[in-house]
């Protein structure tokens, strides 16, 4: 009984020796492919090249090539994986990582990008295109002053390789080829027209044009450059290049628009800004950029415009519309707060103006906008005679004239007249008419109020022997 006891023991442990074994064999088998099937790189491979799990190489020339196939196919998941999976044979592989973060880069994962550009960098600082990728990141994310060192960089790395090759130097600068950082020398213009540096700003932008002459991008930045100095012909002139050159490029067609604005062609600019944007949306554009300019009843009028044209609830013109409301409240108030200023509320809409003549004793009353001076002359009537007054008043930008009152006399002694005429804006006026005829209805008409320069006339002429009439 005792042996059987051991025997069994004895092959108990046997078995479990020979499946402890294969256990171990088992695993190490598939660490190496686990190893690499697995990344390690997890902050540089996002969530796409995780879908490629299971598929290795057994070196790192291997794993390239796999990754250069499959880029030049449009696989970019299956690039990504095996340009990651090169990285577990040579970590510090810098042209591994700019291509990662191109990739990433191309796929919108910008901040993964940065960090594949900026571990290129670490490891080899002389990558060009490693400074490049990452200033314009930078640039995107409004991190100036980081965005202009790598940029700089950039273009002193190729300035020396440019010099090196014994290159042409022309304004300070070796001339580009075809290996330079073109989108390096661009950037930079705009960095340098934002601190206003203008003239190193343009300097970059030819430098590049001479390379990539049919550049819709840096003939636009050119043409910006001019507008902010206020060269609008020119500016326009770079604007119609860069359309010319691409139809679709909408920052050109928007910076043409801002030149029309800027000349006050508020019509060219709505259908220049119509290229590339629906109407209520272009009179949103046209309302800000008139703010913009401190042009606050104009921005009010487009905000408005915006607003009715937008098929359905315009949440940005209407905040637009609230802020230049806001504006113009706090001006009129700090106006009003001003020593001896008399200034009246700001209005949404002009008043109606009108001329009342009602009868009997009726007093011809001028309804104006604000009190200006008034001069009094004193008019003598010469004879007891029945004369007539004729009153002609102009209105603005037509050729109506107004009421013609005829007004006889009663023979007595001669009366003065006051007539009280404005010299600069319209103010009321009044003057006692006798009208003979009480049953007379008053009469009520709407009429332009002149402008100041705006001249009365008057002219005396002999009524007929009958009773006065008001007409």
């Amino acid at each position: 009984m005792n042996r059987e006891i051991v025997t069994i023991r004895f092959y108990m442990k046997a078995i479990i020796l020979i499946l402890s074994f294969g256990l171990i064999s088992c695993n190490m088998t598939l660490d190496p492919e686990s190893n690499l099937g697995e990344s390690t790189r997890n902050d540089l491979s996002g969530n796409r090249a995780s879908s490629q799990k299971g598929v290795t190489s057994e070196t790192s020339e291997e794993a390239f090539d796999k990754a250069l196939e499959s880029e030049q196919r449009g696989d970019l998941d299956k690039a990504l994986y095996y340009y990651i999976q090169t990285l577990q044979f040579d970590p510090k592989n810098a042209d591994v990582l700019i291509r990662i973060a191109h990739i990433h880069n191309q796929l919108g994962n910008k901040s993964i990008a940065a960090r594949a550009y900026l571990e290129a960098v670490e490891n080899d600082p002389t990558l060009i295109s490693a400074h490049q990728g990452l200033g314009v990141i930078l640039m995107e994310k409004r991190k100036y002053k980081q965005a202009q060192g790598h940029l700089q960089q950039a273009i002193l790395l190729d300035q020396k390789r440019l010099s090196e090759l014994g290159g042409k130097k022309d304004t300070g600068y070796y001339a580009l080829d075809n290996e330079s950082p073109i989108k390096s020398y661009n950037v930079s213009g705009v960095i340098e027209d934002m601190n206003r540096n203008f003239d190193l700003a343009r300097t970059y932008y030819n430098l590049a044009l001479d390379v990539n002459e049919n550049s819709a991008s840096i003939l636009s930045n050119i043409g910006y450059s001019y507008y902010l100095t206020g060269q609008l012909t020119l500016a326009e002139s770079y604007f119609r290049r860069s359309i010319n050159i691409d139809m679709n490029f909408k920052r050109a067609w928007t910076n043409l628009g801002l030149v029309y604005v800027r000349k006050g062609q508020y019509n060219r600019a709505i259908k220049t800004f119509k290229q590339v944007m629906s109407e209520f949306a272009a009179y949103n554009d046209l309302g800000y950029f008139v703010m913009l300019d401190g042009r606050l009843d104009e921005a009010e009028y487009f905000f408005q415009k915006a607003i009715d044209l937008s098929p359905s609830y315009f949440q940005k013109a209407y905040s637009n519309l609230e802020q230049v409301q806001m504006k113009k409240r706090e001006l009129w108030l700090l106006q009003q707060e001003a020593p001896g200023a008399e200034v009246a509320a700001p209005k949404s809409e002009p008043e109606a103006k009108a001329i009342e003549v009602a009868a009997p004793k009726s007093k011809l009353k001028l309804k104006p906008k604000s009190k200006p001076k008034v001069q009094v002359m004193e008019v003598a009537a010469a004879k007891p005679e029945p004369e007539v007054q004729v009153m002609e008043v102009p209105a603005p930008e037509s050729e109506a004239k107004v009421l013609v009152i005829k007004v006889s006399v009663p023979e007595s002694e001669p009366k003065s007249q006051a007539i009280k005429v404005a010299e600069s804006e319209p103010e009321v006026q009044s003057m006692e008419v006798a009208a003979a005829k009480p049953e007379q209805q008053a009469q009520l008409m709407e009429v332009a109020v002149p402008e100041p320069e705006s001249e009365v006339q008057a002219m005396d002429v002999t009524a007929p022997e009958s009773e006065p009439k008001v007409q």
